[in-house]
């Protein structure tokens, strides 16, 4: 059961997966970190939004990496548009990114690479203010669920 929209009686357009939640996460290499965020589902495609705060761990040297978004994505890198708090700004960077990982529910805060296609990965030592960093996320992903 779902719509269809018109006169349109094909099974393959009938929209019949919408959903609306919150989700929790944690994060390696921030020990532990309070937020969560919300997100919209309508068929494959999954827009999200999120802040994560609190880190704990303000020494670490390994990139930033949150897990539990909602969905697992779908294989294949999906960007997805970070905003951070308190940051300075890593030597060889332009700009910020967070891309999903293909198969699972986590995604990277990192930062486009001067001299390379890969990105950097964004480390808690790189705040400039560690206790009052914060990082606030929105985008879209797909996934095959």
């Amino acid at each position: 059961m779902g719509i269809l929209f018109g006169g349109d009686t094909a099974n393959a357009n009938n929209l019949d997966d919408y959903e609306e939640g919150t989700y929790s996460f944690t994060g390696t290499a921030v020990g532990t970190v309070s937020g969560g965020g919300n997100y919209v589902k309508i068929g494959r495609v999954v827009h999200i939004n999120g802040l994560a705060t609190n880190f704990s761990d303000s020494s670490s040297g390994s990139g930033i990496t949150l897990q539990g978004l909602p969905f697992t994505a779908k294989d294949g890198t999906f960007r997805i548009y970070a905003e951070l708090s308190r940051f300075s700004q890593r030597s060889g960077c332009s700009g910020v990114s967070c891309d999903t990982h293909g198969n699972s529910n986590d995604f990277a805060v990192g930062c486009s690479s001067n001299s390379s296609t890969t990105p950097l990965a964004l480390r808690y030592q790189d705040a400039h203010h560690s206790s009052a960093m914060s990082i606030s996320w929105s985008g879209t992903y797909t996934t095959d669920s």
